[in-house]
């Protein structure tokens, strides 16, 4: 991730930046840091898709990537080096991914459409068990 933006706060790219790393990236130290989202946003149960990047320095705590507190919690969280466990707001599943190795960037894709719930990890999809 890119250290030269300029403001804790998530830029859209304009044309005219020519540094176009400032506008799509925030650098974390893995501490305490992370992206508010405005109270009146929330992950609709009915249907979303998300896709973001992630860098584990380990696997041996749950780490959330995502975390919605409205009146449904929602959440996609990292379980372990094989297992991402995600709550749609109404069903929360495990789902079995290839084995993830700390200080490798990996892609992860979750779709919710009306309580099907798929996730992909480096654009494979995987296994869920029953939620």
């Amino acid at each position: 991730m890119g250290t030269n933006y300029l403001a804790p706060t998530w830029r859209m790219p304009e044309n005219t930046n020519k540094d176009k790393l400032s506008n799509y990236s925030i650098d974390f130290d893995g501490s305490s840091e992370y992206i508010a989202i405005n109270d009146g946003v929330t992950l609709n149960s009915s249907g979303y898709s998300l896709s973001m990047w992630f860098n584990a320095a380990s696997f041996s705590s749950v780490q959330c990537l995502v975390f919605d507190n409205s009146s449904n919690i929602k959440f996609i969280s990292i379980d372990s080096a094989t297992s991402i466990r995600i709550r749609d707001g109404v069903n929360e599943r495990s789902f079995t991914v290839p084995t993830m190795s700390v200080s490798n960037w990996y892609n992860i894709i979750v779709t919710v459409d009306n309580g099907s719930c798929k996730v992909f990890l480096n654009l494979t999809e995987s296994t869920s068990g029953a939620p």
